[in-house]
């Protein structure tokens, strides 16, 4: 017999001319189905424990009204607790997690229709386990990029991006281990 499970989410938004803010909760029924979360992190989740989760997230942006030097802005934050539904969870299982993201992006950068961005941020990870252990679960993702248009339909767009520590806490004692990659996408438009 096939067991399902459900995933809830009301968000709330408010938009104007040149910011927006809006927050959100989801009840997500099955752990496991969080995606873009450290290795640790996904690992606790997909443990078969029967666990549920509480995600709550915050974002917004602001843009000036005309390209100039100042960037637009886009942050967010978000904060899941784990629900245990059995009576002992073993040490170690993620019972809070976080992520975050804050980029800008400028308009017309050089030119008009150029466009040119950096971003930080780090994907779910874990802030808090059961019992007394403390995580070191971290991981840094930069990425930053330039959009240039070569003909009306042809947009080219280089990218690099740098990991941390893409292993998160299960990174080896006394290694460090990061990545760095690039990128080259080609846009046409019709």
């Amino acid at each position: 017999m096939t067991q399902t499970t459900a995933t809830g989410t009301v968000q709330i938004g408010y938009q104007s001319e040149q910011w927006a803010i809006a927050g959100i909760y989801s009840y997500v029924q099955d752990a496991s189905v969080v995606p873009y979360a450290t290795t640790l992190t996904q690992l606790s989740y997909l443990q078969g424990l029967d666990q549920s989760i509480n995600a709550f997230g915050l974002s917004g942006y602001w843009q000036p009204l005309s390209s100039s030097f100042v960037p637009a802005i886009s942050v967010g934050w978000g904060i899941n607790t784990t629900n245990f539904d059995g009576n002992s969870t073993p040490d170690g299982y993620v019972s809070t997690s976080q992520s975050w993201q804050v980029s800008l992006q400028w308009q017309a950068a050089f030119m008009n229709g150029n466009a040119a961005g950096l971003a930080v941020g780090q994907a779910t990870f874990a802030t808090d386990l059961t019992g007394s252990d403390s995580p070191d679960d971290g991981n840094y993702a930069w990425e930053g990029w330039y959009s240039f248009q070569v003909t009306d339909n042809i947009t080219v767009t280089p990218a690099v991006f740098y990991l941390s520590r893409p292993l998160g806490q299960l990174t080896p004692n006394n290694t460090s281990f990061s990545q760095l990659g690039g990128l080259l996408r080609t846009t046409f438009t019709f």
